[in-house]
């Protein structure tokens, strides 16, 4: 029986490496792929080491095959961000303590874009000295923001706008819906990538193998999109949906309160049958008795004829004899 056990324990695990395999994608440099960053976020798995110097390097295009900018993961001390088109003259180091001291970590990159354009004011001429004024114009900033998970954790989260973004050029290509990407020939950190799973619902949380959204157990409670379930604090319980966390409820007067319902609602149904048959006995009576007179006008009516005739009758014997 043991070794029956053992048997089926590796055919399980053979079957969930192989549809995480299945799942996950090798990545191939140099080539754009069909891909809608803003409709689905996408994923990328790397096991590079802080200070390896490897990067991951995203470009992205639209569906004409327009630039329309791209970001780069460089492994130095921590994870420095370059935002292209962006930031090319500068960078943005996210905060090590949020990147864990897993090696194997998987990247979620979202781009979401706003329905509209955001006014800007900016300084444009010369100026800075004393004495020197700048011209102040207005312009439109396409409503961009990116954000960067690490398992499952935010380390980026960047609305891009002029302020942010040095380079002039980031308006035009920001503005440009991103449809195409392609893993640069110089990526070295990158392995897979997949579309990112849909967010569990509330009350469920991501599995550990990234595949599933997997219940709450217990009095532990989720918000939609968690990786893991929260505990309720002491005193209280979680309702069955596993959403929220309440005082806990007394069955006994629940089952109580719902036997004295189901009473009431056998007593009113008991009264209404009742009050129809007694309804349906007086109808019923009622035209009994309707006919009942009718056929008493009927017999006497009938009876009145039959004496009339009758005397009729014995008018014309008289006046024969008479004769």
């Amino acid at each position: 029986m043991k070794i029956i056990g053992i048997f089926i324990l590796l055919a399980f695990l053979i079957i969930e490496i192989a549809v995480e395999v299945q799942d996950w994608r090798e990545i191939e440099r140099d080539v754009y792929k069909k891909y809608h960053l803003e409709r689905t976020p996408l994923e990328v798995r790397t096991d590079s080491e802080l200070g390896s110097n490897d990067r991951t390097t995203i470009f992205f295009s639209n569906s004409q095959g327009h630039y329309a900018g791209g970001i780069n993961l460089w492994f130095g001390t921590t994870v420095r961000v370059w935002i292209y088109d962006c930031s090319s003259n500068s960078s943005i180091d996210l905060p090590v303590e949020l990147l864990g001291t897993d090696v194997d970590r998987t990247w979620r990159i979202a781009l979401k874009r706003g329905p509209g354009m955001i006014r800007h004011q900016e300084e444009t001429g010369e100026g800075g000295e004393k004495g020197v004024s700048k011209n102040k114009g207005e312009t439109l900033d396409p409503e961009v923001r990116l954000l960067i998970l690490c398992n499952e954790v935010e380390v980026l989260n960047l609305l891009l706008s002029s302020n942010v973004c040095g380079d002039s050029s980031w308006r035009i290509d920001y503005s440009r819906t991103v449809e195409e990407i392609e893993f640069e020939v110089y990526d070295s950190a990158s392995d897979y990538f997949r579309p990112a799973p849909e967010p569990c619902f509330a009350g469920t949380y991501r599995s550990a193998n990234q595949m599933t959204c997997d219940p709450c157990q217990g009095d532990s409670i989720s918000d939609a999109g968690a990786s893991s379930c929260v505990p309720c604090h002491q005193g209280l319980v979680a309702n069955p949906q596993k959403t929220g966390c309440g005082p806990e409820i007394d069955e006994s007067e629940n089952t109580s309160s719902g036997s004295s319902i189901l009473m009431l609602g056998w007593i009113f149904a008991g009264l209404f049958f009742l009050t129809t048959i007694f309804a349906v006995i007086f109808a019923a009576r009622t035209h009994l008795q309707k006919n009942r007179e009718s056929w008493n006008i009927l017999s006497e009516r009938k009876n009145e004829e039959s004496l009339d005739n009758t005397f009729e009758g014995d008018d014309t014997v008289d006046t024969q004899n008479l004769t």
